[in-house]
């Protein structure tokens, strides 16, 4: 029997394959081995048959010596198992743990320390967003949002509660979307996209429940039938609020104008531009 590669994870059915062919195999050379101590003569006796009590001894020995060798293999099969998907664990979950002594204190502190991922231009970044919102049919804005008041766009950043990523999803969350490396950006906002757009659906696009259940989490939420009175929780609903109205006010809106859409000059510009500038002034441009 060929064994599959190491180099992936073995399916169910190879698994049981190659339990089957180690275990059996094993048992009946074994049990050739045990007939033939107990049934044959001895070349160098002068007697053609043993004495029963040391045949029954003999076969006794052997099935021993078999036992073992069953047990071993089934030791080595498993380990051909679980040695792939502690490999991929380790791959999937890159995160160090450092325990160092503090200057100041003395005492010995456990660090975090994220790895060292390939930095990503803004303009791919925003295509991300972009693209990734589009899907899920959340507004890029709040995607936006969500990220500069959650990691400010640092794809390698951790919390203090294990939050992970630039839109740090905790470990529960990430399993639950469907995330493998929350230090992938791009992985990281298809699972935190699919968490907003959970939490909208949830509460009925009340944008105000399903930004405090990002960061309180939907239990609090329900529990106080509203933001919940966490400090922490009532901060971050307010800044995620103020990024999203200035994220909004960004991006050029259309607006169409009365009495040209029905004019006859095909040339004539259908919409107007409107863009809030910093300064809180609105800005109209024809295309």
């Amino acid at each position: 029997m060929q064994i599959p590669s190491r180099s992936r994870l073995l399916t169910a059915p190879e698994v049981g394959r190659l339990l089957a062919a180690w275990t059996s195999g094993g048992l009946q050379d074994r049990s050739r081995e045990i007939r033939r101590g107990s049934d044959a003569p001895d070349a160098g006796s002068e007697f053609g048959n043993r004495p029963k009590a040391y045949s029954t001894g003999v076969s006794r020995t052997h099935a021993s010596s078999g036992k073992i060798g069953n047990v071993a293999g089934l030791f080595c099969s498993i380990l051909l198992v679980v040695m792939p998907v502690c490999a991929q664990s380790v791959a999937a979950n890159p995160v160090r743990t450092v325990v160092r002594s503090d200057a100041k204190s003395g005492r010995l502190v456990r660090t975090t320390i994220a790895p060292v991922m390939p930095k990503i231009a803004p303009e791919e970044l925003n295509a991300i967003v972009e693209r990734v919102a589009g899907q899920e049919g959340v507004e890029a804005p709040l995607v936006h949002s969500v990220i500069r008041a959650e990691s400010n766009y640092n794809a390698g950043a951790i919390s203090a509660k294990g939050a992970q990523g630039i839109m740090q999803l905790i470990p529960s969350t990430a399993r639950r979307f469907g995330v493998a490396n929350s230090f992938d950006a791009e992985e990281n906002i298809q699972g935190g996209v699919r968490y907003l757009r959970f939490l909208l659906d949830y509460y009925h696009n009340d944008y105000t429940k399903a930004i405090a259940a990002y960061n309180a989490g939907e239990a609090a939420v329900d529990k106080y039938h509203g933001v919940p009175p966490y400090a922490e929780t009532l901060g971050y609903v307010r800044t995620v609020s103020k990024h999203l109205t200035a994220a909004r006010q960004s991006q050029p809106v259309l607006v169409p104008l009365k009495n040209i859409e029905n004019s006859t000059d095909s040339n004539a510009p259908k919409h107007v531009e409107v863009q809030i500038g910093p300064d809180g002034l609105a800005y109209y441009k024809t295309p």
